[in-house]
């Protein structure tokens, strides 16, 4: 887990330290969705039980199972085809279309460092894929998934971030893990890229604006020495 300043903190880096905002006041304000196979639910109720550890705290009163509730902190724990696709919308893209490949996400905190390309290399044991994301919505509750591309996959992902150290790593808003290895979807985000994003062309015209504005004083002192 990064800490650069506790209010610097995303959501799933919360969650590693301290359970996030799932665990508070025993999981009052939160509704949490669970696989329905056997084994995936029993590593599911492993890792709830490692947050509520990790917060010193309970989550009997969290609120399971229903379609997600924008006045709750939602934690979804199943396989990608069993999340709900109005949770899936507020994700962001890349875990939404691209399984938590590249393009990465804008997380402009801190820089992360570069993952070790032998986290994902080939093996005689190929751990699970594990994928999660963390979404806030205008009201400020947090929407979090963790998330594999079945149930057997998910299982084992569980089982890692339980008896592995890949929680201990969470951050960004995106990411994947595999064993204990953790990769961020994250990009550094520039200045103009935080005031303008680029789904926009606001920040092309800020740049053309800047540019213009540094060239009318050369031209302006270009015309005197001329006139003289």
């Amino acid at each position: 887990m990064q800490l650069s300043g506790v209010d610097n903190l995303s959501d799933l880096d919360r969650l590693a330290w301290n359970g996030g905002v799932f665990v508070a006041d025993n999981g009052k304000n939160t509704q949490i969705l669970l696989a329905d196979e056997p084994q995936t639910l029993f590593q599911s109720w492993r890792f709830l039980a490692q947050l509520a550890r990790t917060g010193n705290t309970s989550i009997h009163q969290a609120k399971f199972g229903g379609q997600p509730d924008p006045a709750f902190n939602v934690l979804a724990i199943q396989p990608r085809n069993a999340l709900p696709r109005q949770l899936v919308n507020r994700l962001p893209e890349s875990f939404a279309n691209g399984a938590g490949h590249a393009p990465g996400d804008p997380y402009p905190k801190y820089k992360r460092p570069t993952i070790v390309r032998s986290a994902f290399a080939d093996s005689t044991y190929i751990p699970a894929m594990g994928v999660a994301a963390s979404a806030k919505l205008n009201n400020k509750q947090v929407w979090l998934a963790i998330s594999a591309k079945d149930n057997q996959q998910l299982s084992l992902a569980l089982k890692d971030l339980v008896e592995g150290q890949a929680l201990d790593h969470f951050s960004g808003t995106v990411l994947r893990w595999r064993g204990s290895k953790v990769s961020v979807n994250a990009t550094q985000q520039s200045l103009i890229t935080a005031i303008f994003p680029r789904q926009s062309l606001s920040w092309q015209v800020f740049l053309i604006l800047l540019l213009i504005a540094g060239l009318l004083p050369l031209l302006y002192f270009r015309r005197i020495n001329l006139i003289k």
